[in-house]
Parts: structure tokens; sequence; C-alpha cells
């Protein structure tokens, strides 16, 4: 499986958090989707999924129209919900959420994926769940075939840390960049990563 985070948006770009709500990739960002489509030339996708949300849906169909395949949509790999942050500045959720990691001097994941500030925020652990359920849905579906996966950033940063590929540490804020992947190797229970593209991992 190849899971790629979808390419620049205006939001991107201004700070403003996405979540479930729609953004239109930029200039760039369509430039962006166009050299990863011919860095994955060469890759036979048997098939590829998509976030429903306009930004990874158009990522994979312009990658898809090169492959001339079909793009499936779901709503169930779409990014974390933000709920009452949606549309606003990253730094209204941080400012908010601080105190709440403050109470830890070193807060370890398995604390950070069950915290909300908000009831309408979506929880890590929830979020993630939702991708690696369609994960296993797909490997037990698509047996012994190469995919294509476009999500979304927060959400591809939280599953490579579910799975142990990093840490809060190791891949911090920011450390995916649009249209960077990962490939996994997955039966459909176990996820490992064999390599990485346009995804920062700091050193231990």
């Amino acid at each position: 499986m190849y899971l790629m985070r979808h390419a620049q948006t205006l939001s991107n770009t201004t700070g403003i958090i996405q979540g479930h709500s729609d953004s239109h990739l930029t200039s760039h960002g369509e430039k962006q989707v166009i050299a990863q489509a011919k860095n994955l030339k060469h890759i036979h996708f048997d098939a590829i999924f998509s976030s429903d949300l306009l930004r990874a849906r158009r990522t994979a169909e312009i990658i898809a129209l090169e492959k001339k395949i079909a793009v499936k949509t779901t709503q169930i790999i779409r990014e974390r919900h933000y709920g009452v942050y949606e549309n606003r500045h990253i730094d209204e959720y941080m400012k908010k959420f601080q105190p709440v990691l403050a109470q830890f001097k070193k807060i370890t994941y398995d604390k950070l994926k069950h915290l909300s500030i908000d009831p309408t925020v979506e929880t890590i652990d929830h979020a993630v769940s939702r991708l690696i359920t369609f994960m296993r849905e797909v490997a037990v579906g698509c047996p012994d075939k190469t995919v294509l996966i476009v999500s979304h950033g927060t959400l591809i940063r939280y599953f490579l840390i579910h799975i142990g590929y990093g840490t809060l540490d190791t891949l911090p804020i920011h450390s995916i960049t649009n249209t960077g992947y990962a490939i996994i190797e997955t039966n459909g229970t176990e996820f490992a990563v064999n390599a990485i593209h346009g995804i920062n991992k700091l050193p231990d």
C-alpha cells in the first residue's frame, strides 16, 4: 500500500485547520501531484482509493489519469475531524490545547490519542482506527495487490506512530510533506513500513 498525503491546498499555506472541510489545491499543489505522478509512473497500481474530500480526491485523480484507473472514494479515510476549530487558524487550537498538554511533563502517544479539548473534536484514537479498519478491508479485498491510498497528513502521521514506526518526537507536526507517502506491507493484521518518500523522520 502506498499511503499518500494530498497535495498543497490554500489552507495549508495559511495555517487554517481543514479537517473535514474542503479546500482546493493551489497551482503549486497541482504541480506537486503531476511531478509525483511522473515519479510513480513505473508503479503498477491495481486500485486507487481516496478520501472523498476534494483535496485528496483531486490528488488521486491526477495520478489515476496516468494509470487509467478509476478512483474509489470513501469518507472513512477523511482527515481527523476538528469540530468547532475547523476553518480557524491553528494557533487558536494550539492555544486551547496547550494547558492540556502542560499537565504532562512528557506526554506519550498512548495518553495523547485519547485526549480532546472539545467534544466536537475527534480523538486521535478514533481517527486512526478508521484508517486501520479501511486498510485491513483493502488488504483482504486486494490480496497480493499494489494499491494507492490518498489521505491526509495528520491521519497518516498518527497511523505511523500507532504502528510503532515513529514517535511524537521523531515524527513531529508537519513531518509529512504534501504528496509524501509511506510504502506499507500488510497481511491485513500487521503493518510494516518498507520505505518513505517525503516524510521527514528525525533520528531517535
